[in-house]
């Protein structure tokens, strides 16, 4: 093989491996930044929490906070164990909050709270763990209706998060109380139609 040949040859093969290195470095500084928008709301895990306070208006306020046993009681509006399925949905939907985009405001901008729906919030969420209370308020959904104004009680930055995950928070007190007991009585139609 003649010199040239190689040194061509040679030339290639430095030029395609930089080319596969850059587009790597690219493809990995993509999925970084994905990374970014996924953050989570909150940075501790399901089992860390023992408390969890929604407060929307007097009569649809509710408190739920964990057992010695590990079960979730709700101790607001009535004292009462509370079903597991829907603390579970909800605490998976807490732990899972991710943030979708991060407004930075500057500290005297109040006024794009208003914007966000944040000044007179529609709902505030308070989650406690055995180490700290992490307050968030509510605003509006933004104009897609995919994602919902939100912003850390206390600190200046508004966030966005997913509406489907605000609905979950938002739910009832109602749909976290125990079915009542079907009484003996009552005919298996009455039983059906009270499921």
């Amino acid at each position: 093989m003649k010199r040239s040949t190689t040194a061509i040859l040679l030339a290639a093969a430095l030029f395609l491996g930089l080319m596969t290195y850059v587009s790597q470095r690219a493809a990995t500084s993509g999925n970084s930044s994905g990374r970014e928008t996924a953050a989570r709301m909150f940075d501790f895990t399901a089992a860390d929490i023992v408390r969890i306070r929604i407060k929307r208006d007097y009569w649809n306020s509710l408190t739920l906070q964990r057992a010695a046993d590990g079960s979730w009681k709700l101790i607001e509006p009535s004292s009462e164990s509370a079903t597991v399925p829907t603390v579970n949905r909800l605490i998976e939907s807490l732990e899972n909050l991710c943030i979708i985009t991060t407004i930075d405001l500057p500290a005297d901008y109040s006024e794009r709270h208003r914007e966000y729906g944040l000044w007179q919030p529609s709902m505030e969420l308070s989650v406690t763990t055995l180490e700290k209370e992490v307050s968030i308020a509510f605003g509006s959904e933004t104009a897609d209706r995919k994602g919902t104004y939100c912003a850390r009680i206390g600190q200046d930055d508004v966030y966005v998060v997913p509406t489907e995950a605000v609905t979950i928070i938002a739910s009832e007190p109602s749909v976290y109380q125990q079915p009542s007991p079907v009484s003996a009585g009552s005919t298996f139609e009455e039983q059906q139609d009270s499921r």
